[in-house]
C-alpha cells in the first residue's frame, strides 16, 4: 500500500493541470502590484525564510500562493492511486509557522472560489507544533 500512498508531481505538472493558469497568474501578479499589504507580507515571509528579497523569490511566493490556493480550492487535481479519486479533503502541511502572505491571500479569495467538498480549503497544518490553523480565524499582523 505504501507505494500507492505517495505521489510526486513537478510544479509544472500542477500548473499545467489548471486551465488558463497563465491568465490566473497574471491576475495574481496584478493583485500583488496593487495591494501594498500583500506585498509587505510576502517581503516579510521571504526574509523570515532566510532568502533574499528579489524578483525571483517574490515570483516564487506568488506562484506558490496561487498553486496552494488552487489545490485546496479544488481548481486543480492531484492524482492519488491510494484513494483513487475518493479523497474527501486536502490539507496543506508544512513544518513550521504559517506564512502571513498565505493567510492574507486566502482571506482575500480574489477568485471567489469555494470548495465545499474540502473542509480544510482555508487551513494549514504545522507539522512541527502539530497545530491546525484556519486562515479565516487568523489576523494578519
Amino acid at each position: 500500500y505504501l507505494e500507492k500512498a505517495t505521489s510526486f508531481f513537478t510544479w509544472d505538472q500542477i500548473c499545467f493541470n489548471v486551465e488558463k493558469f497563465d491568465i490566473y497568474m497574471e491576475k495574481v501578479k496584478d493583485f500583488y502590484n496593487k495591494d501594498a499589504m500583500w506585498k509587505e507580507f510576502i517581503k516579510i515571509d521571504i526574509e523570515e525564510s532566510g532568502r533574499e528579497v528579489n524578483n525571483q523569490n517574490i515570483n516564487f511566493f506568488i506562484e506558490e500562493s496561487l498553486i496552494s490556493y488552487f489545490i485546496t480550492k479544488g481548481k486543480t487535481f492531484l492524482p492519488n492511486e491510494f484513494v483513487q479519486n475518493h479523497e474527501e479533503w486536502i490539507l496543506l502541511c508544512y513544518p513550521g509557522k504559517k506564512m502571513t502572505s498565505f493567510v492574507y491571500f486566502y482571506q482575500k479569495n480574489i477568485f471567489n472560489i469555494n470548495n465545499e467538498k474540502n473542509i480544510y480549503q482555508d487551513s494549514f497544518y504545522d507539522l512541527d507544533n502539530k497545530k491546525l490553523f484556519d486562515y479565516n480565524k487568523l489576523t494578519c499582523n
